[in-house]
């Protein structure tokens, strides 16, 4: 799973209880062995997001080059990296 980056204005906007819930689902998703990529927290410039919780076109393609260099993303996940 991949969670893609949020803008900040946005996160902090988020009620508690979805907070709790994702982290939840998270770990139930680990425990069945789904690699998690979550990447909320990126920072981004303003300008790379179309609204609060989605990238625009530029956005998204700075986050593509980000996760195609990882080399393996989920093995990247299992190593601590």
């Amino acid at each position: 799973m991949v969670a893609a980056p949020l803008h900040e204005a946005y996160r902090e906007k988020v009620p508690m209880e979805i907070k709790d819930y994702f982290v939840k689902m998270k770990s139930d998703l680990t425990k069945q062995g789904i690699p998690i990529l979550d990447f909320i927290d990126q920072p981004l410039e303003n300008s790379a997001f179309k609204d609060f919780d989605h990238l625009n076109f530029d956005g998204a393609r700075v986050f593509t080059k980000k996760l195609s260099d990882m080399k393996n993303p989920a093995d990247n996940l299992r190593q601590g990296q």
